[in-house]
């Protein structure tokens, strides 16, 4: 159970591989998400968007560190991860994501 009283970072490291051919469209962003449960529904505590082009690509061997920051409202947190895809053509690309954890302060 979460502690209302603590501060919680979820960190996740991605990485990318851009779109092979001309005609393809990446994802348009990522959000890192913390929530609660409040009467039954889902309540944002923290949240961080981050676009795809910020993220390293397989080529640079680098993996980008994601996190994002809250404090849950009651004994309950959940973690999203939520990935836009490309609104319009044909989607392209691929996001790898790794090692992730979740920290109280």
């Amino acid at each position: 159970n979460a502690s209302p009283d603590k501060e919680y970072t979820f960190k996740i490291y991605a990485m990318r591989d851009d779109p092979y051919a001309a005609d393809e469209c990446p994802p348009t962003s990522i959000e890192v998400r913390l929530e609660s449960t409040v009467d039954g529904q889902q309540v944002t505590v923290g949240s961080k968007m981050y676009e795809f082009k910020d993220i390293d690509t397989t080529l640079s061997g680098s993996w980008s560190p994601l996190r994002v920051s809250g404090k849950p409202r009651n004994n309950t947190l959940r973690v999203v991860v939520i990935v836009d895809p490309c609104v319009e053509g044909k989607r392209g690309g691929t996001l790898k994501f790794d090692d992730a954890s979740l920290i109280s302060e």
